[in-house]
């Protein structure tokens, strides 16, 4: 027992942070999006952004009036895993739950030198494959 405790003690203090909640960036876009807003949750996702533009923006929206079609009314999201990707960069894989499918997405932020929190990048997909590492799909 003893020699399992610090085992135990040091799994955890090295183990990737997980949380069970989102950042204000993320989830107030997806409070835009359950209200069918979706130029405005894609604007607050980008906001501070690097990606940001008129570009952007558009093929955010493009997409996601694509996804409506395929996959009908967005419903809830859930977040799957967070992982610490550095002492400034975190990554969250979250699952979009909508009427007809699931949606699959990948949100990457940034904490400026500043603190201001950005989305460095984000992705959504029906293919979890094309947005999600195959350890997390298939296991290691």
């Amino acid at each position: 027992m003893k020699k399992l405790v610090p085992a135990l003690l040091m799994f955890l203090l090295t183990a990737p942070v997980h949380s069970k909640e989102l950042p204000d960036i993320i989830s107030n876009g997806f409070k835009f999006l359950k209200k069918n807003d979706v130029v405005k949750a894609v604007d607050t996702w980008l906001a501070n952004s690097t990606i940001y533009g008129a570009k952007a923006v558009s093929a955010q929206v493009t997409g996601f009036d694509k996804l409506k079609i395929y996959c009908g009314k967005y419903v809830e999201h859930e977040l799957y895993k967070h992982n610490n990707l550095g002492s400034r960069s975190d990554i969250y894989l979250v699952t979009l739950h909508f009427d007809e499918c699931e949606v699959f997405s990948e949100f990457i932020t940034y904490k400026k030198p500043s603190g201001d929190m950005t989305i460095q990048r984000f992705m959504f997909q029906t293919e979890p494959a094309k947005v999600w590492p195959s350890n997390v799909l298939y296991g290691e």
